[in-house]
């Protein structure tokens, strides 16, 4: 969604042309017609192509060969593309979108790498490094932290390393709200994330149970998909958590909201986030909480520490530590003052220096040098 919204906002200002490889997120293409986005798809399909997607290792190096026939084509559609269109920038989100670039001749456009993950040394394959250093112009980091990544790293010297943060339209955002049906009238919790490990919902499970045995008059939310074509690692999670709740007794103070694209919602009706993920660029949901006045508990990856100064836009927590998330929560819901506190420090933050205004000013300025 926050690419979307940031070619809408440049398009306001630019000619914006928009490439998606292959058509198959819905949601995604009815988000680019309805904001009126140019976009063209590049190989047409139902679903992504998943690679490694078979246990059997001879079946995955045949599909390597597919994939690469595969690329090949994709590759001559963009470079097709691209010469109609005939760009000053070109902006890219993954490595793989890079590697269609490779070897342009006659290339006038500048190419810029939007980096919207952490990056840290286990995240980033040789193939990647390679990419990232000799294809792209410049890089934009969706935060400081993964700024600071790219850079320890060797990938790219600091004037080639820019920070734009995604933004949010508070009013947008309220536009989306819909009615929620029995809503629990106690202090209630979300969790937003797509039921993987990494993600750390069993974090907020076990931090759940801990304040069950405290007493605490609570209710959990996670809101999240189920990933498909990663075999059944995402389904096999969830299963793993409703099975924890049943275990634990943990089905009055638990309810999972599967499937929910529009969570803004939840979030509003809710008092406060629990974000124990393992790894993030610059999580949306925790954004979209601070501008909604929720106070955020979370572990310190990525840029979760561009948006969370402790104890006074958040609360930063040992990593993993479901303790931390139990104590946060209580201290918010029996510390009223405080909760208010961080509140309006969170929110101000948000509305301040999160705002799509500053963000099309900062992408102007990085167009602005790059095209001297």
């Amino acid at each position: 969604m926050s690419t979307v919204e940031l070619a809408e906002r440049l398009s306001r200002i630019h000619n914006v042309k928009f490439f998606d490889t292959y058509g198959s997120s819905e949601p995604f293409m009815e988000a680019l017609s309805e904001k009126n986005i140019d976009y063209s798809i590049l190989s047409k399909s139902s679903s992504t192509f998943i690679v490694s997607k078979y246990k059997n290792r001879l079946f995955n190096i045949f599909r390597y060969f597919l994939f690469f026939f595969k690329w090949y084509q994709i590759r001559l559609n963009t470079r097709e593309k691209l010469v109609q269109f005939n760009p000053d920038i070109v902006i890219v989100y993954d490595d793989r979108c890079l590697s269609y670039l490779i070897n342009y001749k006659n290339k006038r456009f500048k190419t810029l790498f939007y980096a919207r993950g952490w990056y840290t040394p286990e995240q980033i394959p040789l193939i990647t490094k390679i990419l990232l250093k000799k294809y792209s112009d410049v890089l934009i980091c969706i935060s400081e932290a993964t700024k600071h990544a790219l850079y320890c790293n060797g990938i790219a010297p600091l004037d080639k390393l820019f920070v734009v943060h995604n933004s949010i339209n508070i009013n947008k955002l309220l536009s989306n709200l819909k009615p929620i049906e029995n809503f629990k009238s106690t202090f209630n919790i979300i969790h937003s994330g797509g039921f993987l490990p990494s993600k750390g919902q069993l974090v907020s499970l076990e931090a759940a149970k801990i304040m069950r045995e405290k007493n605490i008059n609570f209710h959990l939310y996670l809101c999240g998909i189920i990933y498909p074509g990663i075999g059944d690692k995402s389904r096999k999670y969830f299963e793993k958590l409703k099975d924890y709740v049943k275990v634990n007794n943990l089905s009055n103070f638990v309810s999972f909201v599967e499937g929910e694209s529009n969570i803004i919602s939840y979030i509003l009706n809710s008092d406060i986030m629990f974000f124990p993920s393992s790894t993030e660029g610059l999580p949306r949901s925790v954004i979209e909480a601070m501008a909604l006045g929720k106070p955020v508990v979370a572990n310190a990856v990525g840029g979760v520490t561009d948006l969370i100064l402790d104890r006074f836009t958040g609360f930063i927590t040992r990593h993993n530590e479901p303790l931390d998330y139990a104590n946060f929560a209580q201290l918010l819901f029996s510390d009223e003052d405080l909760y208010q506190k961080i509140s309006m420090n969170a929110k101000n933050l948000i509305l301040t220096a999160y705002n799509e205004d500053l963000q099309i000013v900062k992408m102007n300025k990085i167009f602005e040098n790059i095209m001297r």
